[in-house]
């Protein structure tokens, strides 16, 4: 019989754990029958766990990966890869997300990109949206906030609990093999562990081991009581837990990653259907390219005029995403300046020579990959500011931090970026680093060692 993993992460750490990149065995097409119903104990289900048992189906063809992001296009659209290579390897691929207008949360600029639901299911996937559930009785033993640290995850909390109930039921009807969350996706966390379900990480922003708890403990402990789980404080069922990184390692020496952290090629989704970057590149000429882009979710008319009026008089050209939501007529543009509301970025960057971003990871690493240096303007989520110090260290850019952002030393940045070759030298190493990496259809083979364990 076939134990599996993840309803108890001690089983995880001792059977299904491989070294960073280690070469896993290719399980046969067929897994062995399982000749009778494993009970609770024999697969490690903690006490009180709530779920039946999921058999395991005899098929890889039918093996149901649940692809559960509840945060922002950005989170979504770096997992499509991974979810493209399980359903290549012949698996099941559902996504269960957000509605837009959750994730704008009354913040007209909240999301400047496509609905997630639009995105997932343009890619043929099955798609749930969460209906949340009404967390207003919990929020009075919500203790307040310790720093603003501890706040912005309060609100990844609240929406986490708004969110469990609904994904809760959707993994009891539907039964996958393996959850597949992104960095922020608590709900899923949680989900996971009232059911008994192996959990894998798409971690686009490694924390260090003990940062969470050490900033959020207050907020752990209340999402953890109000769903229903007991106390973990140091959380060790997190700590234990299969994550994929789609970056290098040089992207976090100095720094403890969790245990059972595998490294993979970023890679990016293919352009949606009628994309094209033909017009805009219409009367392109010799002049340097410089691709602005701010990401989905902080897309500021206030900080693109900035950076528009430090091009303005360089001798660049410069393609801007300014997201959905922002009207052009808010911003005065120059002429070497041309902007788009949204453009599959790999669309671009074959043609850039340098990016300007506030540091989320699929701008930073979507460049690197390709030897481009960054200009970082790092803005509200932790990640930004820790991947714009990581960028300054490794020599691969330069980053200006809010009180330093003016017209004059944007433009000072971007001439040092585009003249001084020891930036794209070092972006170059990191990209042929990223390039000896696993690709993403290792991702894929490490939901199914996650799922179906060797013996």
């Amino acid at each position: 019989m076939r134990r599996r993993c993840g309803a108890d992460r001690s089983v995880l750490l001792r059977d299904c754990r491989v070294g960073p990149n280690a070469q896993l065995p290719i399980r046969s097409a067929v897994p062995e029958q399982i000749d009778r119903t494993p009970s609770l104990s024999d697969m490690g289900v903690p006490k009180g766990a709530s779920g039946r048992v999921r058999m395991l189906r005899t098929s890889l063809v039918t093996l149901r990966v649940l692809v559960a992001i509840t945060s922002g296009f950005g989170h979504i659209r770096p997992s499509a890869p991974i979810a493209n290579a399980a359903v290549a390897r012949g698996h099941e691929v559902r996504y269960v997300v957000s509605s837009r207008e959750q994730l704008m949360g009354g913040n007209p600029r909240g999301s400047g990109a496509l609905a997630p639901a639009e995105f997932t299911t343009g890619l043929g996937f099955m798609t749930d949206v969460v209906v949340p559930a009404d967390t207003t009785p919990l929020l009075d033993r919500l203790p307040a906030p310790e720093s603003d640290a501890a706040a912005m995850f309060r609100r990844f909390f609240v929406r986490a609990a708004a969110a469990v109930p609904f994904i809760r039921t959707l993994t009891e009807e539907w039964q996958p093999d393996v959850i597949l969350r992104d960095t922020a996706g608590q709900d899923a966390w949680a989900v996971a562990e009232l059911t008994a379900t192996p959990l894998a990480t798409f971690d686009f922003a490694p924390a260090q081991s003990g940062m969470l708890q050490a900033v959020a403990a207050s907020e752990i402990a209340w999402f953890r009581h109000e769903i229903g789980l007991p106390p973990d404080p140091g959380l060790e069922r997190m700590e234990g837990e299969l994550r994929i990184v789609g970056a290098p390692p040089s992207w976090f020496d100095g720094h403890s990653v969790p245990a059972n952290t595998h490294f993979v090629q970023p890679v990016e989704p293919d352009p949606m259907p009628g994309e094209s970057l033909a017009a805009v590149l219409n009367g392109r000429d010799e002049r340097p390219l410089v691709y602005v882009t701010f990401g989905t979710a902080f897309n500021t008319p206030d900080l693109f005029q900035e950076v528009f009026d430090a091009l303005a008089d360089l001798e660049v050209q410069a393609i801007a995403t300014i997201g959905l939501n922002n009207d052009i007529a808010d911003l005065s543009v120059p002429g070497n300046v041309r902007t788009v509301p949204f453009l599959s970025q790999g669309l671009i960057l074959q043609h850039a020579d340098l990016v300007v971003a506030h540091g989320g990871y699929g701008s930073l690493m979507g460049a690197l990959r390709r030897g481009l240096p960054v200009l970082s303007l790092p803005l509200a989520p932790p990640d930004n500011r820790f991947n714009a110090a990581r960028l300054v260290q490794l020599g691969a850019g330069i980053a200006l931090e809010q009180e330093e952002r003016t017209a004059v030393a944007i433009r000072q940045s971007v001439q040092r970026l585009l003249d001084e070759r020891e930036y794209r030298e070092r972006a170059g190493e990191i990209g042929e680093e990223i390039a000896s990496l696993p690709s993403v259809d290792h991702a894929a083979e490490l939901l199914e060692r996650l799922a179906v364990p060797a013996d």
